[in-house]
């Protein structure tokens, strides 16, 4: 008796559905028992990669705070050589003015002494005034050079109209010694006196140039402030 050939083919079909499922049990078995043998490991690998990323989060984020801090400290201790700059300068230029004020207040006494028929010179002031001028002269070698200020003032300063302003303050400085220096000269020599008018004429060429010189002063300190407010 022969068999019905659609009824074969339906027994197949279902011994291989069967089939299927059993190869499905047995890759989720599969996959159990993997999960069960390996899940600590990769639990462990995964703490340790999560471990690893935060350290180096932490790594980073401690490298930037101390980029930070640096670039802090810096720029205050910047700001504070800046600050310290100014009193520098102002100290310097009120001790180099009162100075050479007072220098040339006795070569002028001196030369307005010496305009004199030799008669009438007092050779006692004469003598003191000179005493003096060398005594201050030596006081004021002993302190710090107002030129210095100017060049550290130039270097550290960034705005140009600080560092223009510096160049001709120091022009104008060196032509107000320059100045004292050849009347000093004069004052000295017996054979070339000043009349009394020439005199009077380099006292106020004199009290200009201090006047030029405590207007760039001025001008000077509130370009520094302004570059100390600044912001960044």
């Amino acid at each position: 008796m022969m068999q019905d050939p659609s009824h074969s083919l339906d027994e197949q079909k279902l011994a291989i559905d069967r089939l299927r499922v059993e190869i499905e049990k047995d890759r989720l078995e599969l996959d159990k028992q993997f999960f069960r043998k390996y899940a600590v490991s990769i639990v462990a690998f995964a703490v340790c990669v999560a471990f690893g990323i935060f350290g180096l989060f932490q790594v980073r984020v401690a490298s930037i705070n101390r980029s930070a801090e640096i670039t802090l400290g810096h720029h205050r201790a910047t700001f504070q050589l800046k600050l310290d700059l100014i009193k520098e300068f102002s100290t310097a230029f009120h001790k180099a003015a009162h100075t050479y004020h007072s220098l040339w207040l006795r070569i002028e006494w001196l030369n307005l002494e010496m305009a004199k028929a030799p008669p009438k010179r007092d050779q006692g002031k004469i003598k003191s005034w000179r005493n003096e001028s060398q005594a201050l002269r030596a006081d004021f070698l002993k302190a710090e050079p107002l030129e210095g200020a100017l060049f550290k003032i130039s270097a550290f300063y960034a705005l140009p109209e600080i560092k223009e302003l510096c160049s001709e303050f120091l022009e104008e400085w060196n032509s107000f010694r320059q100045a004292y220096d050849e009347a000093v000269k004069k004052s000295y020599n017996d054979q070339d006196q000043l009349s009394k008018g020439e005199v009077e004429a380099i006292q106020k060429e004199r009290e200009k140039i201090e006047a030029r010189l405590d207007s760039l002063r001025g001008r000077l300190i509130i370009l520094m402030y302004k570059e100390l407010t600044q912001p960044g």
